[in-house]
């Protein structure tokens, strides 16, 4: 019993706590009751989490609106082979959570970007940081094509200039005549403005033919010089009464 009592008042209950993390995880808060004695060792293993983050991706259509796309992860270049599926239900948003955000053992921070896969007709842009959250911005780049064909009703002139209007605004310009057959194709044309909304493409035609224009002045100048020569017989009527 002597001896018990003596080995039990000898054990020393000791409390250890952390102060300090390694570089790059997160301080382990808990306290620790060690019970030591003169014959044994007493050991603690305490276990940090890595600091982590998250990145949120975004995504925005500049003219139609798409279906889902998928968005991957790049941990300094590299594909982590995390994945987030943008699409209408979850309002073309996501975040890529729980991230380690140091390097192990620095504090060193991982360079997290994001990558869409190909999406046809569209052009993909990403803006934004691992702060703020990236926004892939997908503008349409479809084109499109206006055919124009002059038909005639009579003695076609030699050539007519057709004007083709974008939103109101003059692009490009082209002279219709036999030789084409009186049709051309403008190709190559945005479909969509930047804004998004789908361009309205209009053609006109700008003016009379030079030929036509020299007719009709000619046409004036002759009837011009038959009013003088009216003119000057009624002046000669009134004078030899």
């Amino acid at each position: 019993m002597e001896q018990s009592l003596l080995h039990h008042s000898c054990l020393e209950h000791i409390k250890i706590k952390e102060k300090t993390a390694p570089a790059g995880y997160q301080l382990n808060t808990d306290e620790y009751t060690l019970v030591v004695s003169p014959t044994s060792n007493a050991i603690q293993t305490i276990k940090d989490e890595p600091i982590r983050t998250s990145v949120k991706a975004t995504k925005q259509w500049v003219g139609p609106i798409g279906s889902a796309v998928t968005v991957h992860l790049y941990a300094d270049d590299v594909d982590t082979g995390k994945t987030v599926t943008l699409n209408a239900a979850n309002n073309w948003e996501d975040t890529f959570t729980n991230l380690r955000k140091y390097k192990p053992g620095t504090t060193t921070e991982i360079k997290y970007t994001v990558k869409e896969d190909t999406i046809a007709n569209y052009n993909g842009v990403v803006s934004g940081d691992m702060a703020t959250g990236f926004t892939i911005t997908n503008t349409n780049t479809e084109k499109t094509t206006v055919k124009v064909t002059k038909a005639w009703v009579g003695t076609p002139v030699a050539s007519v200039t057709i004007k083709l209007y974008a939103d109101g605004a003059e692009k490009e310009t082209v002279t219709l005549t036999a030789t084409e057959n009186w049709t051309h194709t403008f190709t190559n044309l945005d479909k969509y403005a930047a804004d998004g909304h789908e361009i309205v493409i209009q053609l006109m035609k700008h003016q009379l033919l030079d030929t036509q224009r020299q007719s009709l002045e000619q046409q004036l100048q002759a009837l011009q010089s038959q009013i003088q020569s009216l003119r000057r017989y009624l002046c000669q009527s009134q004078r030899y009464g």
